[in-house]
């Protein structure tokens, strides 16, 4: 399971700017908000189950995202304990389109983002 998750992860980040999301929605729901709440909410379910609330707000200059898995370090392999925040590391250390080892995150803070992530015992999440 704890490999589905990690890879549903990188599927997520690799279909971001390749993939029609339109086809892949399976549900939509309308989210309740306060009457002083100018912004925007959609909540998403895909059709592989990873659920999505996307917010638009007009006043903001930057945007973010934050993903949650929760798998983190009760879901290791008794053999293997570490290995939730190993892939933790290892996701963003080099990708064909940021082959350095730091390419990835030289090219967000190169256009004034920030990235973090954390691995605590029942989830593992990434801020960009």
């Amino acid at each position: 399971m704890f490999t589905c998750c990690v890879y549903l992860l990188v599927v997520l980040l690799h279909a971001c700017t390749s993939v029609d999301i339109e086809r892949l929605i399976s549900e939509r729901q309308s989210i309740t908000k306060s009457e002083n709440d100018d912004r925007e909410y959609r909540y998403l379910r895909l059709a592989n189950g990873l659920r999505l609330v996307l917010i638009l707000d007009l006043d903001t200059e930057r945007s973010g995202v934050s993903l949650s898995v929760y798998r983190g370090n009760y879901s290791d392999p008794e053999a293997y304990q570490g290995l939730a925040h190993f892939l933790e590391h290892m996701l963003f250390i080099a990708t064909e389109k940021y082959p350095e080892v730091d390419g990835y995150f030289n090219f967000i803070e190169s256009h004034g983002g920030f990235s973090n992530a954390y691995t605590d015992n029942d989830h593992t999440n990434v801020l960009r």
